[in-house]
Order: C-alpha cells, then structure tokens, then sequence
C-alpha cells in the first residue's frame, strides 16, 4: 500500500467532533500522523481543499450474504468506503 500525505481537506474523524481542516499522513496503510501543514516526507501528496476526509465507513446494512457468491472480493463496497 502507498504511502500518501492527504493535504488540507475537512477531516471528519467519526467521533462526532466537528469537521477541522487538517493533513493526513498514511504509512503503509494506517494512519501515522494528522496535523496543520504536514510536510511531504517522500510520499504522494493529494490535494483534498474542498474534500471530506474520513476513514471507512461501517454499513451495518449489506447484502453481503449473496454478493459472495458472485464477488468473493465484495468490490463495491470498499470503493463506497464500506468497511
């Protein structure tokens, strides 16, 4: 998985607290660090000004129990931020 720096989007983190602008930091596929101005550290950077930014969500209403069967992968829903 890429390491990215997603810079200066509305952060939204789940708790219930307020949406605050800030950069996210991912290495190697978790979360390393959120902050105001971040400085790129060799990674991809994504500009997401004007973007919500959040982790997956979960759905607790899928229809899993037969898209199984014809996409093991279950690939929609993670391209949806279904977690």
């Amino acid at each position: 998985m890429a390491n990215l720096l997603i810079k200066g989007g509305s952060v939204v983190d789940g708790t219930g607290a307020p949406a605050r602008e800030a950069d996210v930091r991912i290495r190697d596929g978790r979360i390393g660090e959120i902050g105001t101005d971040l400085a790129a550290d060799g990674e991809q950077v994504i500009d997401a000004a004007g973007a919500i930014v959040a982790p997956g969500f979960i759905d607790s209403h899928t229809h899993f129990d037969a898209t199984i069967y014809w996409d093991p992968r279950l690939d929609p829903m993670a391209q949806h931020g279904v977690t």
